[in-house]
Order: C-alpha cells, then structure tokens, then sequence
C-alpha cells in the first residue's frame, strides 16, 4: 500500500514538474513593435516593411525618421498589409480645425523624382484590420510626372482606415495627391493639401472606394446597395485645408462625406478648386453613387474659374450648410 501512494506521489510531482516546464517555455504571445526606417530612402522603407511583415502584429508601426531637406523617390512600394499598421513619419504641415489654417513643419518630406509615373504607397487593407498613415509630406515635383491614380493609394477591404495630419503638394496640372480605392471605410483628417503658385493642379483625392463594394466588381456591388446614410459605411473627409488645387475626382461607385474643410486660392485652371463627379462614360467604370457635402468653406479668387463648387453627373449628394464666395457661379450642378 505504501508503494502504491509512493508512486501516486512520483506521478503527481512528475505531472505538475511537466506543467511547470509546459508553462515556463511555452511561446509568449508577441507584442506589437516599431519597425524604424534608416532613412527615408524607398530601399531604406521598403526594408522596414519588410522586417515587420516578418514577425507581423496588430498594431505594428512602420516609422520613417525625420529627412527635412526632402529624400527623392524614384519608384514606389506595393504592399498587402494583413494585419493592422501605422506607417508613419516625423511630422509634416497639417490642416486646423476645420481647414482655417496650417500648422506644423515638413519633417519627413519623400520627393517625387522626374520620369514615368509611380505612387510612392499602394496600400491594400483587410477586412477586420486597421490601417493608418500619418506625419508624412508627399511632394511632387515640376517635371515628375506622378500617377493619375494618385501620388498615394489605399484600396483593399478594410473599415478602419485612418490618413492624417499629412501634406500632399502636387505639381500643378497633373496627377493627384490621394486615391482610396476598392471598398474601404475610414477617415481623412487635418491633412493639408497644396500645389504650386496659381496653375492649379488637377485633383487632391480621388474616390473611388466603391469598386469592390460587397464583394462586387466595377462598383456594381455599391449601385446595388442602399445608401447607408447616418452610418459608418464613407470615406469621411473632414478638417482638411485645399489650396490652389482641384479638390476630388469622383467615380467607382464611390461613397465619401466631405465635412468640414476650406477649400481657396486663386488658381487659374478653369476647373480647379472644384469637386467633379463622374457620370456614365464609355468605359465599364461607373461613377460615383453617395456623398454628404456640408459645413465647408470654398472660396475662389480667379477671375477664369467659372465652375461650380460641385460638379454632380451621378448618384446622390446632400449639399448643405456651405459657405461659397468668390467666382465660383453655382453652388452646385
């Protein structure tokens, strides 16, 4: 009988002598981190996303150190992010409340190089993930010829997508500063978008996250859907400042609320500081289906600019609440 309680004692010690081992060397759950660039060159940035997508974990920053005096890019980075991230730089000249005004320095400035055209980010998002970009000045320049699609890009599925506090310059007459794509969900804000001297340039966004809404294709899925008003389901533009610049193209189905922005300058371009919106065309794009535009400021001071505030040729927008001085002829159309 003695034996038998001295083994029953052996196995117990030996069974709890397991469990400790078990939990001493079981792997701790990995712990979000910050992946810094060494600089704020593509091969530099592009090696820090790498690194992270390594050992990916919700929450991870990719952040690109200060580089004032401008690092020129001369090809993009193409990225399918998995997991939620923030890239983020050292700051740059954002809006204030409600567009007024500017504030802040350029300290993480990534220039666009002369050449053919590229986006500096082409971000895919995932359902159920997070995605933020911040503190980052994108500037082209005359001669560079960026992307009509947008200097950056962020499309994929994602609901949580946050872009903020960054300047956008684009060169005048060509390309455009932003464009969310696909089906995504989120927020702009305090973003600062400028162009250089009066020639205007051609678009600061560009929406166009309808595309693959619900699933679908061609923004079919979006001109499918009922239109979600009062909800989370937009891209919210909101406490943005536009200077000398057109302020958004919109297509694909898109689905944007545009809030609490000031949009001036003196731009020459007969259709800039003005928002488009797309309509039926040739091609199997459609155009955009929903926006809200309330409580902005748009104030032009050319004597050529003959448009309207919003340019309206599909869809439904609720137009309200905004302040429009200057030259422009019709609040909207």
């Amino acid at each position: 009988m003695r034996n038998t309680k001295k083994m029953n004692r052996l196995v117990y010690f030996s069974g709890f002598t397991s469990f400790v081992l078990l939990v001493l060397f079981a792997p701790l759950a990995k712990a979000q981190s910050t992946y810094t660039a060494t600089s704020c060159s593509q091969a530099a940035v592009s090696a820090a996303i790498a690194a992270e997508q390594a050992h990916t974990v919700d929450g991870d920053i990719i952040a690109i150190p200060a580089c004032p005096g401008g690092v020129t890019w001369t090809t993009g980075i193409t990225q399918t992010f998995a997991n939620s991230v923030t890239i983020q730089g050292a700051g740059a000249v954002s809006s204030t409340t409600g567009g007024a005004g500017t504030t802040g320095t350029d300290q993480t400035v990534l220039l666009y190089g002369t050449g053919a055209g590229f986006q500096f980010f082409s971000i895919t998002t995932t359902t159920g993930k997070s995605f933020r970009f911040t503190g980052i000045a994108i500037e082209g320049q005359i001669g560079g010829s960026p992307s009509s699609n947008g200097m950056v890009l962020i499309g994929g599925t994602s609901t949580a997508v946050r872009v903020d506090h960054n300047h956008f310059h684009i060169p005048a007459t060509v390309g455009g500063g932003i464009s969310f794509a696909g089906a995504i969900n989120g927020v702009a804000d305090h973003n600062y978008f400028s162009t250089d001297s009066n020639l205007g340039a051609l678009n600061a966004v560009l929406f166009s996250n309808g595309v693959l809404w619900n699933g679908g294709t061609q923004a079919d899925g979006s001109w499918a859907d009922s239109s979600n008003w009062g909800t989370s389901r937009f891209i919210f533009m909101e406490d943005c400042r536009f200077y000398q610049t057109g302020i958004a193209d919109v297509n694909d189905g898109a689905r944007f609320v545009f809030r609490h922005n000031t949009v001036a300058g003196d731009a020459l371009a007969v259709d800039s500081l003005q928002m488009y919106w797309h309509g039926i065309t040739p091609d199997r794009v459609r155009g955009g289906k929903e926006g809200e535009v309330y409580d902005n400021t748009f104030s032009s001071s050319s004597v050529t600019d003959s448009g309207a505030a919003v340019s309206i040729n599909s869809g439904t927008v609720m137009f309200w609440g905004n302040t429009i001085t200057g030259s422009y002829k019709k609040p909207s159309m």
